[in-house]
């Protein structure tokens, strides 16, 4: 349990000089989230890279050559109440420079229904970021 306060979510590690590779065969970090999972009461929901800071920045530092993961999220996985619910940091396919990130999210909701669980985040800053990455897949979701 984490108490009455927010969580730090969770982080995917990849590898930014690698390739995504394929759906059967990635050597990146994958997080799957189906079938009304929920990401709840944290302040990054799934962050993707390893973090050096917790909780520092918005930004946040994030340790050398581990971005490049994989979230793939559907049938209403929920991410309510988080600070940021999904953050990307930087990642380009290494070897071929129009070949899109992997990640996926099909038929999610995006939702803030309370005030958040620390005195520190009076407000949620955002449900998505997405930062010097491109190519993820956004159908049919609904943010509140």
């Amino acid at each position: 349990a984490c108490g009455e306060g927010m969580w730090e979510g969770i982080e995917i590690r990849g590898y930014s000089s690698v390739a995504q590779g394929s759906y059967n065969n990635s050597p990146q970090g994958w997080v799957r989230a189906f079938n009304s999972s929920r990401i709840e009461n944290a302040w990054r929901g799934v962050v993707v890279a390893e973090v050096s800071d917790p909780l520092t920045s918005v930004f946040p530092l994030t340790v050398s050559g581990t971005t490049g993961g994989i979230i793939q999220a559907s049938n209403n996985c929920r991410f309510t109440n988080n600070y940021i619910s999904a953050l990307f940091m930087s990642y380009t396919t290494p070897t071929n420079a129009t070949d899109n990130n992997f990640s996926d999210f099909n038929r999610c909701i995006f939702e803030t229904t309370d005030a958040l669980w620390d005195q520190n985040a009076t407000a949620p800053f955002a449900h998505v970021i997405l930062w010097d990455t491109k190519g993820i897949t956004f159908r049919g979701n609904t943010f509140y």
